[in-house]
Order: structure tokens, then C-alpha cells, then sequence
């Protein structure tokens, strides 16, 4: 008996290894009801427990997103700053989209970590978004009220979390990500949003929002852009009085070297 059940998780095992390489080498052109058909499968053969939550803990960055529910909703990971017909999202490139569940081991806390990374001119000017936010996991009570009001396809399962977000933090800096040339603001509101993983082990995580948008996140563990956020974090955070537009005027400002003016006009704007 013992056997043919260790048989029976090593023949699951085989599969989900198979699938996870199906998902993770797809083209991004692939149709994406062969992509939603793959990730179900995947999603029946796992069961979130609250000893497996470990796995959810890391740096990943974002595949592909789709809405099995409505094709019309698969709204693109990095929100506004990588839609189609928003300004970013026309005149950037795309480098880098991730979603971060860390764990802080000096007091337990849990932190999701929203991070996009867009460029201009071969990263002449390069802008990084940040969006940080503690994380609470919910309780089924809690969940299931909220799959049963935002008609989730499929609930809510035992890895959702609360993460509320701060305001983002918005960098622009020039030659390159990680010089030392740049500005940093903290803009727009706060906000609160419902994050599941309906799978996840050690190559890849499956996310699933409330809506129903679900997003392929393959985890990385080399390479620096997963931890720009935390240099964006930790970089000199400027005010500025005129909000948008005062962070339009630093920028132009910092590229044609008029220091001065920007002072003058945006008094709480200093360019370091």
C-alpha cells in the first residue's frame, strides 16, 4: 500500500515537473487557452497548506498574465505604467516585471514587493516603480466572503494574502539603472489588493488576484534587477511640491543640467 502511494506521488511529481517545463519555456506568442488549459491542470495537482507557504516566499518575475474568465481583463502585471495606451507603456521597453513575497526573519513580518523596471534609448533614461506593502494571510472566512463578492473563478485558496501598498516610489535615473544619476519620488495613493497562489514550488509560482486575473511568475535567484528595489528604497526620496509636474520639471531639469531653474520654479524639488 505504502508503495503504490509513493508511486502514485512520484508519477504526480513526473507531471507537474513536465507541466511547470510546458509553462515556463512557452512562447509569449503561444495561444493563451493552451497556457490557461496547462496552468488548470497544474492547479488540480497541488494543495496549499499552511507548512507549504515557505515556497511563496522569494523573488519572481512576471511571465505572462491572463483572465481565464474575460479575455478583455487581462490587465497587464505593473498596472498603469505598462498599459498599451498609457504614455509609459507607448514610449518604454519593458525590462523587468516582478512580484516579491518577502520575509523579514527579524520579526516575522511579511512584505509583498511590486517592482517594474522601463527604459528609454537603449537605458539612457531608465525608470523604476516600486510598490511596497505588508502582507497578512487571510482567513477562510475572510476569503471566501471576498471570492463570493468579487465572483472569483475557482475561490480563493489557503495562500491569499492582504497586501496594502504605500505609495509608489518612482525613479528616473540616467545611464542605466544603477547609476547614480537620478531622482526619487514617492507618488500616487495608497492601495490594497488580494493576492493568492493557486501553485507554487521551488521554479515557479501561479498568482491569482481577486478578479480572476492569473499571472506565471518563474522565481529568480540570480541577477540584479529582482533587488532594484531595494536601491530605490533606499535612495535620497525627493518631495515635490507640484506633484506630476514637479517631477516633469526635475527630470528635464537633471537632463539639460539646470539645476538652479528646477529650484527656483518647484522650491521642494532638489535633483541629487
Amino acid at each position: 500500500m505504502a508503495r503504490s502511494q509513493d508511486c502514485r506521488m512520484q508519477s504526480l511529481y513526473a507531471t507537474s515537473s513536465n507541466l511547470v517545463d510546458s509553462i515556463l519555456t512557452s512562447p509569449a506568442t503561444s495561444p493563451l487557452d493552451e497556457l490557461s488549459s496547462s496552468v488548470e491542470e497544474l492547479e488540480s495537482q497541488y494543495e496549499p497548506t499552511i507548512e507549504g507557504r515557505a515556497e511563496l516566499f522569494g523573488d519572481f518575475r512576471v511571465e505572462r498574465t491572463f483572465n481565464p474568465k474575460d479575455e478583455r481583463m487581462n490587465n497587464a502585471a505593473g498596472g498603469k505604467w505598462v498599459k498599451e495606451n498609457s504614455i509609459t507603456g507607448k514610449l518604454c521597453k519593458v525590462d523587468g516585471l516582478f512580484q516579491n513575497i518577502i520575509r523579514d526573519d527579524t520579526d516575522g513580518s511579511t512584505l509583498a514587493i511590486n517592482l517594474v523596471l522601463l527604459s528609454l534609448l537603449s537605458r539612457l533614461i531608465c525608470f523604476t516603480v516600486v510598490l511596497k506593502g505588508a502582507c497578512t494571510f487571510l482567513e477562510k472566512e475572510e476569503r471566501d466572503a471576498i471570492a463570493k463578492k468579487r465572483e472569483t473563478p475557482g475561490g480563493l485558496g489557503n495562500n491569499v494574502v492582504r497586501a496594502k501598498f504605500d505609495s509608489p516610489m518612482f525613479r528616473v535615473s540616467f545611464l542605466g539603472y544603477r547609476s547614480p544619476l537620478g531622482i526619487t519620488l514617492r507618488l500616487g495613493p495608497r492601495s490594497s489588493v488580494i493576492l493568492d497562489a493557486s501553485y507554487c514550488d521551488e521554479r515557479l509560482r501561479i498568482g491569482k488576484g481577486a478578479s480572476g486575473v492569473k499571472f506565471v511568475l518563474r522565481r529568480e535567484n540570480e541577477g540584479w534587477m529582482k533587488d532594484m528595489w531595494r536601491r530605490v528604497l533606499g535612495s535620497r526620496l525627493i518631495v515635490g511640491k507640484k506633484g506630476v509636474v514637479g517631477m516633469i520639471g526635475a527630470t528635464g531639469g537633471a537632463l539639460l543640467g539646470g539645476k538652479g531653474v528646477v529650484k527656483k520654479i518647484f522650491g521642494g524639488i532638489t535633483i541629487v
